[in-house]
């Protein structure tokens, strides 16, 4: 068992393009004693080579090999099942985390242990160039419960600290989902009545680019989140569906 706080995923599909920095985006946390879990979704560019070098630098890293799945929601689970550490963290292929990500949220969580901590965010395109500064505007939980069914964009997944507690209550992403499965988990999440944190502070770069699946399916995305709604309107607990 590991005495570990936390363990890092980032789950890969050919994104060769970014993937040295989103690691080396964790490697270099201020916060140093984690596990980190790179998992290859079936890459066929030169992603696994990549995690390759990083892990024969680390021993920090462990790498996970499988063959495509049906969604991301896939191994985004495997890090969750092999974790042994209290709290979980997604850092995506393609994005990247400030130095004292960790460190921050860590600071939070050794105070509420049970809560899901997020951040506001700086949006970069394919070069890193700042495109614009993205704060939320929820001030509550119970907004936060609430504006779930009016709007998908209430804080970026990206660097999302989540207990392991919280998956037991909660459970893993939906593997039955194609797209938004982080959605249909937040809210799961709110209608568990989870407490959620945010940090007022920009600690992750969400990153926009042209070979970004939510870019290229835009409108197959959006009618999967009103879909996702009516599943889970019936576990509603006073919000409906709007």
């Amino acid at each position: 068992m590991s005495d570990k706080q936390v363990t890092v995923v980032t789950p890969c599909y050919n994104h060769g393009l970014f993937l040295d920095q989103a690691i080396e985006s964790v490697l270099g946390q201020i916060y140093e004693d984690f596990d980190y879990i790179l998992v290859d979704d079936g890459s066929t560019d030169n992603s696994h080579n990549i995690m390759l070098k990083y892990a024969a630098q680390d021993t920090r890293i462990t790498i996970i090999k499988m063959p495509k799945q049906p969604n991301w929601c896939y191994p985004l689970n495997v890090g969750i099942k092999l974790m042994t550490t209290p709290f979980w963290v997604w850092a995506p292929a393609d994005d990247i985390l400030h130095k004292d990500l960790l460190l921050r949220k860590l600071d939070v969580a050794q105070k509420n242990q049970q809560a899901v901590i997020y951040s506001d965010s700086t949006h970069v395109d394919k070069n890193g160039k700042i495109i614009k500064h993205s704060q939320t505007t929820i001030t509550s939980n119970e907004q936060l419960y609430a504006d779930i069914w009016q709007t998908t964009e209430l804080f970026g997944f990206t660097g999302i600290w989540i207990p392991k507690a919280v998956f037991n209550i909660v459970g893993m992403f939906p593997e039955h989902i194609q797209y938004s499965g982080d959605f249909w988990w937040l809210i799961r999440a709110t209608q568990n009545r989870i407490n959620f944190i945010r940090i007022a502070e920009e600690l992750f770069c969400k990153r926009f680019h042209r070979g970004q699946l939510s870019q290229r399916i835009k409108l197959v995305i959006k009618q999967h989140v009103k879909d996702i709604r009516c599943e889970l309107d019936e576990y509603g607990r006073g919000f409906k569906v709007l």
